[in-house]
């Protein structure tokens, strides 16, 4: 197998276009004073985004574990890039997670599609919500992009400095 399954190719770009929706979602709610509407409704789409991240993350790591993958490089740029690629999945996860037990102990009403009301798990502690914020949007965010940035850069260099085929085994078949 030269490329990567469609499952892994599909679930990987919804993964980043959700993503690039939740970030921009939240970047979107500054952009309205508190307690308005829109805020409030950019607010939804980033923690959906998330949850959906969240979701998709899942389901991508049992497609990985279970599938199988590209034959592999046994090289030390192979065995760096597998090591980089595993390091994406715990951010995945912990990153959603992060804003999820942010809002809980804010204390805000959660209704997954608003549909689903997940009840209060927790007590409201507004020191533990800013301590939580902080992880999710400076840390967690940071370590994230920091991890695209160089994920991107690196498949950049295989396509047009080694011309290789890492970057056209994520795109097709």
């Amino acid at each position: 197998m030269t490329s990567w399954s469609l499952s892994i190719r599909t679930l990987h770009w919804l993964v980043l276009a959700l993503v690039v929706l939740a970030w921009a979602s939240v970047e979107a709610h500054e952009q309205f004073p508190r307690g308005s509407a829109w805020r409030g409704l950019w607010m939804q789409v980033h923690f959906h985004a998330g949850m959906a991240v969240l979701m998709l993350t899942g389901i991508r790591l049992f497609v990985r574990l279970a599938g199988r993958s590209p034959e592999p490089e046994d090289n030390l740029m192979a065995r760096g890039a597998r090591i980089f690629q595993w390091l994406f999945y715990p951010l995945l996860v912990a990153l959603p997670v992060a804003g999820f037990l942010t809002a809980q102990f804010d204390g805000k009403d959660i209704a997954l599609l608003n549909v689903l009301g997940v009840p209060a798990l927790f007590a409201p502690s507004e020191v533990r919500a800013d301590q939580l914020e902080d992880i999710h949007g400076d840390v967690l965010f940071a370590l994230l992009t920091l991890l695209v940035v160089v994920h991107a850069g690196a498949a950049l260099i295989h396509h047009f400095v080694l011309r290789d085929d890492t970057l056209r085994r994520m795109w097709r078949r």
